[in-house]
């Protein structure tokens, strides 16, 4: 019995130092592991601290991509702006022209219309020389505008609008024509 009392403590100190020679491989498995996890770690976050130059320069470029699309965006809103201005503009001139002659029949002048539209100096008009402030409450200085000569003007657009004294119209008109209403004519009777 002494044998198999042997044997089985044999066994079990066996079976022990196997145990313990896998418990020390695992112990040491494990520390590489953790060794590794750690210097991975270590330069992961290293590369994670900050940007690299070419996605800085990726950055730069897309924000002035943007910015140049913004840019452009704005400048064709205000030439849009200005260009949609101008027949407000006009209408608003020849609106004043009509309110002029009506309280100028009103009171019984020989005279409806206005003889100038204002006192402003060929050129530019600026916040000192306003444009048609006889029929206008404050008169415009309107960037783009400009008077050619007495009752003349350009706009923005390039059209030249004639001021008749007598009729009291305020026509577009083609260089060297004179000067054609906006709207077309009426068809001939037969």
């Amino acid at each position: 019995m002494e044998y198999g009392n042997n044997a089985l403590s044999f066994s079990i100190s066996a079976r022990q130092s196997v145990c313990t020679r896998h418990f020390v491989e695992l112990r040491k498995m494990v520390s590489i592991n953790f060794s590794q996890q750690r210097y991975t770690m270590h330069n992961d976050y290293s590369r994670s601290a900050g940007y690299s130059r070419l996605e800085i320069a990726f950055i730069l470029v897309l924000v002035l991509f943007v910015g140049l699309l913004a840019v452009t965006k704005y400048f064709d809103i205000s030439r849009e702006a200005e260009q949609a201005m101008e027949p407000g503009l006009i209408e608003g001139v020849r609106d004043g022209i009509a309110a002029y002659a009506e309280e100028s029949r009103s009171r019984g002048n020989s005279q409806h219309y206005p003889t100038v539209l204002d006192e402003a100096e060929p050129g530019a008009s600026t916040s000192r020389d306003l444009f048609f402030d006889r029929v206008l409450e404050k008169g415009v200085a309107v960037e783009g505008w400009s008077k050619l000569e007495r009752n003349q003007y350009r706009t923005p657009s390039g059209k030249r609008i004639v001021y008749n004294p007598q009729t009291g119209e305020f026509l577009i008109s083609a260089e060297g024509t004179s000067p054609t209403p906006e709207q077309p004519p009426l068809p001939d009777k037969p």
